[in-house]
Order: C-alpha cells, then structure tokens, then sequence
C-alpha cells in the first residue's frame, strides 16, 4: 500500500513539473482485443475463455489539464464456450406399430460444450485521470461504465455422445441399439446452431495506459465480468488548445 501511495505522489509532483500541449477536447478511435471472461454460470455448468474485442469511437471533454470525461459507441464481439457434463432429454413421439401407449424418445449427451458468439453494441461513459510523466507523455487512468445493447447471439452445441434411445411406457421396455430404428450411440454429435436471446448488460469498466505526444493511446482495459485485454487508440484534438507551461530548466528542451 505503501510504494502505491509513493507512485500516486511521484505522479502528482511530475506532473505540476510537465509542460504540455493538448486539446480541451479530442475524438478518440480506438481498437482492443483481449478475452472474454464469463466466469462460472452455476447449475454445474463451466465456462472456458474466448478471444473477443471491440473496435470504435469516444469524444472526451477535459475541463482541467489533469480531468476529464468521455462518452462514445463501440461494438464488441464476445466469444466463450459453456461445458457441461451430461444432459437428458425426452421428446413424446409416435407410438410404433403393435405397441400401445405413450412411446417417448430420449437421449443423453455426455461432454457438452456449447460455443457462444455474441455482439453488442457499447456504450460507455467513463472518467478520465491523466498525469504528465515528461513533456509530451501522459499517463492516464479511466474508470466508468458499458451499456451493452445485444445485437446477435448463436450458440453452436457440441456432444461428446449422444445416446438415443426409445421408451414404451405401456411394456415398461427401453429400445437401445437399434441402428435401424435410430437408437443408438454417435460419437463428436453436433446440434442445432440457436439464436439466443441475451439480456442488455450494465458493466463496469476501467483502463490504464499511456498517451503518447497527445496522439496515441497504449494500455489495458477490462470490462467487468466479461472482458479484457490491451487498447490502441489514435485521438483527433478538437476545439482551442489549453496551450503549454514552460518546464523547469532540469526537464530540458
């Protein structure tokens, strides 16, 4: 806790010593790529990381030299994949001649994994710190939040088996193995590609990095409970210039 607090105060008094030019206001392009992370989901369903990002535009207003607030639109792509250990189903079908009753269809898959590809649409509203560490370079921290608008989600399920077997309630009798009659076992079996519905998310964000000769952006971002990685953005100045302090002789030219 302690060499944190050091950091922040060497910051703090590097940058009252820093001459800089930047722009009250600036558009910022930007594009990231990193992982998603879904965490676990519960019911005994796991969860593997994916490779996502998101690419777009921010408009930030800096009041003071040091502070500042952004609003902007990206779209972000999020992949994962959901493993499950076995899952039953039973489907009432048609009762097969010479049998009475109710004849049902079940199958067991074992090995699930389901591969889930989703986009939104972002919106975030973040929160700017920025401290000069030399005459051109800033460092720069931003916290806030992502409204996330679903635009498309499919889910594409795959099984290790899946088992299919019949079931007559009126014999008590389970029919397996029986290729001719589609009852049983397939290996690698894939199901149905499914749109999703997916609910609008509210997630927290932060960033951390460096602004280079007020232009370009290097850094790390994650939005919480769903993704992270790292960030490059090229930022347009717009409106007057704050204009420049002279450094002190030690800073140099």
């Amino acid at each position: 806790m302690k060499k944190i607090t050091i950091i922040i105060i060497s910051l703090l008094c590097i940058s009252g010593l820093s001459a800089q030019t930047q722009y009250r206001s600036e558009w910022n392009f930007h594009a990231a790529g990193g992982i998603t992370m879904r965490g676990d989901v519960g019911g005994g369903i796991g969860s593997i990381d994916g490779i996502g990002g998101n690419a777009g535009i921010r408009y930030a207003v800096f009041p003071s030299r040091y502070f500042g607030i952004s609003v902007g639109a990206e779209a972000a792509l999020h992949r994962s994949t959901l493993t499950l250990a076995e899952e039953n189903t039973e489907e009432l079908i048609a009762t097969p001649p010479g049998l009475q009753g109710k004849f049902f269809l079940r199958t067991h898959y074992a090995e699930i994994e389901e591969r889930l590809t989703e986009i939104f649409l972002q919106l975030p509203l973040m929160l700017h710190l920025q401290l000069p560490i030399s005459k051109k370079h800033y460092f720069y921290l931003a916290a806030g939040a992502k409204y996330g608008i679903p635009l498309a989600a499919t889910g594409k399920q795959t099984a290790g088996t899946a088992t299919t077997t019949g079931y007559s309630d009126y014999t008590e009798v389970t029919f397996s193995d029986m290729p001719e009659r589609g009852f049983t076992t397939e290996h690698n079996a894939h199901r149905t590609t499914k749109p999703l519905q997916q609910p609008i998310i509210i997630a927290p964000t932060v960033e951390a990095g460096f602004k280079w000769n007020n232009r370009l952006y290097t850094g790390f971002y994650m939005d919480m409970g769903y993704s992270a990685g790292v960030k490059i953005g090229i930022a347009v100045g717009a409106g007057r210039r704050m204009g420049d302090i002279k450094p002190p002789p030690l800073w140099g030219d």
